[in-house]
């Protein structure tokens, strides 16, 4: 089953989106790993902080990105090209394809990014708000554990699709996931065309 690739990289200071070389420069990556792939991947930028760009892809497996993409030469003269443009925050890799995501859209939809740090125990209970979640949402809901996180700690991804700045379970839709949860992170976040 293929996983989904989602990272966090920083704009670093005095650094814009507007500028051609980094446009291009984020052009030939994801160009990169959708050859590479023959998957589709998104740049999307967060509301709550514009400077927070995610990477969204999908990988057959957690060893075809990090054991054979990464160290590609050519991916590595990519991440050589961003330095001193951008930064990592994070990379993860979640435990779902994209067929079972929301697909994300151009324009002026908010695409929410929900990180639910559960309970060492309680993932049977978190699974069952999650599956009342997903009815009340429909196809605009889809997510999955992180298949790389920290041992003795449980991370289930949300993607929701929709709404405004700020909504998301928990938000303004009204969803209520808080049985086993002993922290959220929710971000919106629009597609870049890039």
């Amino acid at each position: 089953m293929p996983i989904t690739e989602l990272a966090l990289l920083r704009l670093n200071a005095g650094t814009s989106l507007s500028t051609p070389a980094l446009r291009s420069a984020l052009l030939h990556a994801k160009s990169l790993m959708q050859t590479y792939t023959n998957r589709s991947f998104y740049y999307l930028q967060q509301i709550e902080d514009p400077s927070l760009i995610y990477v969204l892809g999908e990988w057959d497996s957690l060893e075809q990105h990090m054991r054979d993409f990464i160290p590609e030469e050519e991916n590595q003269a990519v991440l050589k090209s961003l330095e001193g443009r951008l930064g990592v925050e994070w990379l993860m890799h979640v435990g779902v394809g994209h067929a079972q995501l929301p697909v994300p859209v151009g324009g002026e939809a908010v695409w929410n990014v929900c990180r639910y740090f559960v309970k060492e125990g309680e993932r049977k209970e978190f699974l069952d708000a999650v599956e009342a979640c997903r009815k009340g949402l429909g196809e605009g809901v889809g997510g999955g554990w992180r298949v790389d996180g920290v041992e003795g700690r449980e991370e289930f991804v949300m993607f929701v699709l929709g709404g405004g700045e700020g909504d998301g379970p928990n938000g303004e839709l009204g969803l209520e996931i808080e049985n086993g949860v002993e922290g959220v992170e929710m971000r919106g976040a629009r597609v870049l065309d890039i």
